[in-house]
């Protein structure tokens, strides 16, 4: 698992905008994140809509991707 903290230093953002900004990812990567409880403010779960204030501790805990073994299929034509 990837794991990242931040300390907030600006006030008044949603947290999808902020974490976008910070973080160095797409805002639908944000939102989704955060629907999935993978960003965390202050050790909660949040919403996109929330704002984020001047010392808030954000997480974002990603989860590793496993890459699987594509075998192709043999099929009659």
């Amino acid at each position: 698992m990837n794991k990242q903290i931040f300390i907030a230093k600006k006030q008044k953002k949603r947290a999808d905008t902020y974490v976008a900004q910070i973080a160095g990812l797409s805002r639908s990567e944000c939102a989704r994140l955060l629907e999935n409880g993978e960003i965390l403010i202050n050790g909660k779960s949040a919403s996109k809509k929330q704002q984020i204030n001047i010392g808030d501790e954000i997480i974002i805990s990603r989860r590793k991707m496993e890459l699987t073994d594509i075998v192709p299929e043999n099929i009659p034509l």
